[in-house]
């Protein structure tokens, strides 16, 4: 019995079945990546492969993107690739949030049909990614998402950038305040760490802290701690310190973390 190649066969899934669907709906492909743009902003598809992948097996899973270039420039430091990827989105989610599938992963095995998997992926990407991508050419629609528990944000700033932009500035502020909160709790390091791992952690809130606040003065908004944080901190000094100044206030996290 002639050994199958899954490689040959994933090969011909993208290019037989896969690409085809999305030329058809004006995207561009570049490997396993598929983009159409709507000038300031865009969309994309990746075909992941398992790492875990090997000549008797291969697995692989759909990746859907939706990219503001305004909300990117606000959080990255680089310039936006002349090919965006699902990966440089600010939404992004698994096809298989759109259905019912827990991960939406797909097998290259032995026991698999080729052709009846090539049906499968035909069906479900024109049932649930393009409608997708076709609901979402329309940008006002956007702010449905906010209330998804699918989407997932490329990073929480990203998430306050855009309720600014569609639910304004009050929102924005009140989820801001949220993040800042959570922020000032210090983590515990897990004690099986090393020391450099905890430090690397403590360093790591730290940073996150300060990129908080840094969008907080970028964009005039207040931050204030409110009695939850004060209560899962549950320390005395805290209290005393949100008295005095925002300056000794902050001295006081530092030290906490330090």
């Amino acid at each position: 019995m002639k050994q199958r190649d899954y490689k040959s066969e994933f090969n011909s899934i993208v290019k037989g079945v896969i690409a085809p669907i999305f030329k058809d709906f004006g995207f561009k492909k570049n490997g396993n990546n598929f983009y159409r743009d709507f000038g300031e902003f865009g969309q994309a598809f990746n075909i992941q492969q398992s790492r875990w992948n090997s000549s008797s097996d291969k697995s692989f899973v759909f990746n859907i993107g939706l990219l503001d270039k305004s909300i990117y420039k606000e959080t990255h430091d680089l310039d936006l690739p002349k090919f965006p990827k699902e990966i440089d989105c600010n939404i992004r989610l698994r096809m298989g949030n759109l259905m019912t599938k827990s991960n939406g992963w797909y097998d290259l095995n032995i026991g698999v049909n080729i052709s009846k998997l090539k049906e499968q992926i035909k069906n479900e990407i024109e049932l649930y990614a393009i409608p997708f991508f076709e609901k979402y050419k329309d940008f006002n629609k956007w702010v449905q998402l906010l209330n998804s528990k699918t989407i997932l944000f490329y990073n929480p700033v990203s998430e306050f950038l855009f309720i600014e932009k569609f639910l304004g500035k009050p929102q924005s502020e009140i989820f801001l305040n949220e993040l800042y909160n959570k922020a000032i709790i210090p983590r515990i390091p897990d004690v099986g760490l090393s020391k450099r791992n905890q430090q690397i952690m403590r360093e790591s809130q730290k940073d996150w802290l300060n990129k908080i606040t840094d969008v907080a003065k970028d964009k005039r908004m207040e931050l204030k701690v409110n009695s939850m944080a004060i209560s899962e901190i549950n320390g005395e000094n805290l209290v005393k310190a949100k008295e005095k100044s925002n300056k000794g206030f902050f001295f006081w996290i530092k030290r906490l973390w330090d």
